[in-house]
Parts: structure tokens; sequence; C-alpha cells
């Protein structure tokens, strides 16, 4: 992770053998051959001075896009660093699933995280809905613990339970 500028990160991945592109991305061909960096143990053991050399490079560039470009176009892998907005709006991750619209009944429309690994044989689900706090208290107590009704009505006059109170008062209780 390098910062591009402000609170703008950079994620940069060099392999062993990709290190000249990185050089030849960054037009500075002397770096192959310093002795600090022209082996991957020399890079590790000066990552700092490094660090600083890469970030100080990406701050010449008028925008994070321009500094991603100069890198792609060596074939070095990279991408911007994203903020929590950005990566919820980002097109590729709301085509592919990863950033969610549900709908809620009572609070409407809303964007949640999905599940960002995808499985061929596992289809995603298109409508989703989280269950209210305590909407299955009285069927899971019932079957589960076979309790009556007048017990459950005592653990919810106990407040041992309780139910979101945009649930109807059914169900069992008082």
């Amino acid at each position: 992770m390098f910062r591009y500028r402000g609170e703008e990160f950079i994620a940069i991945m060099v392999m062993p053998y990709q290190w000249n592109q990185m050089v030849k991305a960054m037009n500075m061909l002397e770096l192959a051959n310093d002795p600090r960096f022209n082996t991957p143990q020399a890079r590790r053991d000066n990552n700092t001075a490094l660090k600083h050399i890469i970030e100080g490079w990406l701050g010449g560039f008028p925008s994070c896009e321009a500094a991603v470009a100069s890198l792609e176009a060596e074939r070095v892998p990279c991408a911007p660093v994203l903020t929590l907005h950005e990566a919820m709006a980002h097109p590729h991750l709301r085509q592919r699933g990863t950033v969610r619209r549900v709908r809620d009944a009572t609070i409407g429309e809303f964007d949640i995280p999905g599940l960002p690994v995808k499985f061929s044989r596992w289809a995603g689900q298109s409508e989703i809905a989280a269950d209210r706090l305590g909407e299955h208290n009285e069927e899971v107590l019932r079957e589960l613990l076979s309790l009556t009704d007048k017990e459950i009505a005592g653990l919810y006059a106990d407040k041992v339970i309780v139910r979101d109170p945009l649930l109807d008062t059914s169900g069992g209780r008082e």
C-alpha cells in the first residue's frame, strides 16, 4: 500500500520477476542495479527507503488514475484503494453482487455488502431479507423447547425475551 496523495492510496503488488517492469514504469531504471533494491531480499531489507521513492514518484502524477495507468502500461499489478463510499458505489462491485441493494419493509431500500466470493454452482439470491429481532421466538420455543403459550408469555413479561416492537403483537404473547 502506497500513499498517492493525502488519504489516497494505491495497492501495488510486484513479484520478483516484475521488478524490472516496476522500475520501467517509474522511469527509474537505475533502481534495477541499485544494491539496496536489486534482489527481493534487498528490497525487503530497504523497504522504508523504497516506499519513500515509490510514494515520491506517485505524488508527481496529476491524479491517482494517471498513476495507475502508468503502472498498468507496464503490466504492474495495482489498484486504487477505495474508500467505503467509493466501494459501495463502484459499478463493478455492484454488477458482481459484492454490493447489493435490498429492501426493508420499514426503512426502504439501502445497500449492504454482499459475498465477494462467487461459486459457479451456487446461485445468488435475488431477494433477501433479515428477520426482525424476536420474529421467530414463539416458533423456536415451541418446537425446540416444547414451551406452552403461557410459558412464552411469562418470558416476555419477565423481559427474558424481546421482540421488535414493529412486529404485530400476536404470536402467543400477552
